[in-house]
């Protein structure tokens, strides 16, 4: 070798010499283009790395379980929280793994109890939900938890997935459902926006005589009364809290009307919104009530409204005669020989006496007339008067000339006389029991008590009545006082 090649070689000394003489052989080749290409790309590196750092730091603060699939169906990325709920799979997570793969060993592990005894079919039903995502579905893993999966496709043909632990929302479901198919009231689940009637429990289908399948083709309406719909439409445009406490006439599958009151709650079940309704069956209640009410007003013997149902009604015949500038007249029928009938034949003879007096009554008076039995053998006539003047006389007459005739009763021809005192009532007059001591003091010829300030004494009302000419005296026999009305028969 010449001296003058050997003068213009480099001296190395070991590796670092080695490394320092490569990299001035690269400057010497590369130009500058080429280096501002390779720091792009190592920036461009960096700058990706950065990003999946900071995605998966992301991701991996999330609540749920989230797992990146390629379109290939192979792991890309997962977080934490999605290693947690498959841990006993956890160890097969691998970026560029087959997700089929895993599932197939999960299955042979048995961490899907679902998929026991049938492992190719609930394999094969996994892997179309994951080929067509979007359906949302929940899946049972060995530990007993359930998890709910979403998953969605990408852009690029990937698969994004969620995981969402639900095994608490499920054991309240479990609960609910128990409470609910067991429970002693009729209840149904339904839907808020149709009403339609999604599930009923055992009580609702032996009480309305629905099964449950004929349950799920019926909504709210159609359980009721159709008078009721026009006041459920309203209502279902409120809130749910509307329908608690209140009253509805309802129809069971045969036809039979009850009463019912509803009490409903909003909720979710199933991962859907639903309705809660229970029904609470008041029909036997509403009849008691209405018995007691009945029994209170009306006379247990002839089932003529007694003194208290008369005072209702006559205060407010009183009230309506008022409004309509019309008058009222009151008849009070007194039967003359009923202490003897009692002393004589008999309480129970006495009783059949006063229920055949009560049909007699009642057969002559029409529908805007009514008769009470204000107690013993006393009987009050309430009759409406409206340009006919005398039509309480003529209803008195015609009352007579009925109970004129004897009764049979047990054997016995029982003869029962009669008076009976007509009350008018008088302009200004609003105190009914006023109105029935005048008929009173008529019927028995006795003058009656001063009047109440708001009523019209018997004498003062007598001589308007005269001055009106609108009173004419039919008496069978004389009365002990001038001012009496009175109409009797023996």
């Amino acid at each position: 070798m010449s001296s003058e090649v050997a003068d213009s070689r480099v001296p190395v000394e070991g590796r670092r010499g080695a490394r320092r003489l490569a990299a001035a052989l690269r400057k010497l080749v590369t130009g500058p283009r080429e280096r501002r290409r390779e720091a792009a790309l190592a920036a461009a590196e960096m700058a990706a790395r950065e990003a999946q750092d900071q995605l998966r730091e992301a991701i991996d603060v999330l609540p749920e379980g989230i797992v990146y699939l390629d379109a290939e169906g192979r792991y890309i990325l997962w977080n934490e929280r999605y290693a947690e709920i498959y841990t006993r799979s956890a160890d097969l997570f691998r970026a560029g793994e087959k997700f089929e793969d895993t599932l197939r060993i999960g299955v042979a592990r048995g961490d899907y109890p679902m998929a026991k005894g049938r492992e190719e079919e609930w394999l094969a039903d996994r892997l179309a939900l994951l080929a067509n995502p979007g359906v949302r579905h929940e899946q049972l893993l060995s530990d007993g938890r359930w998890i709910m999966i979403e998953e969605r496709r990408t852009r690029s043909g990937g698969t994004i997935g969620l995981r969402v632990d639900i095994t608490d929302m499920k054991r309240r479901e479990a609960s609910f459902r128990l409470l609910f198919e067991d429970n002693p009231v009729p209840m149904c689940l339904l839907d808020p926006e149709t009403l339609a009637i999604v599930e009923a429990n055992a009580a609702a289908c032996a009480h309305y005589g629905h099964d449950a399948a004929a349950f799920r083709s019926l909504t709210l309406l159609d359980l009721h009364h159709p008078d009721e719909h026009p006041s459920l439409a309203r209502s279902s445009d409120a809130s749910p809290a509307f329908r608690g406490g209140r009253n509805w006439r309802q129809r069971r599958a045969d036809g039979s009307e009850i009463e019912v009151t509803t009490f409903a709650r909003a909720l979710t079940f199933e991962n859907a919104p639903r309705l809660l309704f229970a029904f609470v069956d008041v029909t036997e209640r509403r009849r008691t009530e209405a018995r007691m009410a009945h029994m209170a007003r009306h006379d247990l013997l002839t089932g003529l409204p007694n003194r208290l149902g008369y005072g209702e009604r006559i205060a407010a015949a009183m009230a309506r005669a008022g409004k309509l500038r019309q008058g009222l007249g009151v008849l009070l029928i007194d039967l003359d020989n009923f202490k003897t009938v009692n002393d004589t034949l008999g309480h129970s003879v006495g009783d059949a006496l006063l229920k055949e007096v009560a049909d007699r009554i009642r057969g002559c008076l029409d529908e805007d007339s009514f008769v009470a039995r204000l107690g013993g053998d006393e009987f009050a006539v309430l009759v409406p008067l409206d340009q006919h003047e005398g039509r309480d006389e003529a209803v008195a007459r015609m009352l007579l000339e009925t109970l004129a005739p004897t009764f049979r009763i047990d054997g016995h021809q029982v003869a029962a006389g009669a008076s009976i005192g007509i009350a008018r009532l008088p302009e200004g007059c609003t105190d009914h029991e006023q109105l029935l001591k005048n008929a009173t003091s008529r019927s028995t010829g006795r003058r009656p008590r001063a009047a109440a300030p708001s009523a019209i004494s018997n004498r003062a009302w007598t001589r308007r009545c005269r001055r009106a000419g609108a009173w004419r005296w039919t008496c069978a026999r004389p009365c002990r006082v001038a001012s009496s009305r009175c109409i009797t028969s023996r």
